[in-house]
């Protein structure tokens, strides 16, 4: 049997965090987490981590944008996202 990789809401934060760091790298200005949940499926069960990513733009002006992740619990990847 394999382990599971994210045991809790601070793992499936971290992840998600993880994530947006590899995909916006140095533009992150902030990010702010606002819910984590676990949830149980017929398919497979999924981490659900929803926040706000804001991005610099220039160099006053930032963007923010809300995110929604689905986080495999078994591999901690991110496996559905909405922005």
């Amino acid at each position: 049997m394999r382990e599971i990789r994210i045991k809790d809401a601070s793992d499936a934060q971290s992840a998600a965090i993880r994530h947006l760091e590899a995909n916006y790298a140095d533009r992150i200005a902030e990010i702010r987490i606002s819910k984590v949940w676990y949830s149980a499926g017929r398919a497979m069960d999924v981490w659900e981590v929803e926040g706000i990513v804001s991005l610099k733009k220039a160099v006053l002006r930032k963007e923010s944008r809300r995110f929604k992740f689905q986080i495999d619990p078994l591999t901690g990847d991110v496996i559905g996202f909405e922005h």
